[in-house]
């Protein structure tokens, strides 16, 4: 299982044409919200590697970086569920 120092690692990572793996991967987690008709389960997926403490973190990352993009607050609020199952 990777855990929250495995996610700031990829902050160090090269992933071009990204700054770093860690903007590739939460953008790459935004864009599955965004634009996939099963984006949620996507994210799911994507989330089993990690530890439970790193999905909680990775989620709040995400429902933060989605509002600040205009997502309203209350329909990004359902990823909190998808780490609370």
């Amino acid at each position: 299982m990777k855990t929250k120092n495995d996610l700031e690692k990829m902050k160090d990572v090269s992933c071009p044409p990204f700054n770093n793996a860690y903007e590739w991967f939460i953008e790459s987690l935004e864009d599955c919200y965004i634009s996939k008709l099963n984006g949620k389960d996507h994210i799911i997926a994507r989330l089993e590697e990690w530890d439970e403490d790193a999905q909680k973190y990775i989620i709040q990352i995400l429902i933060s970086n989605l509002n600040k993009k205009g997502f309203n607050k209350s329909k990004t609020y359902d990823l909190t569920l998808l780490v609370s199952k």
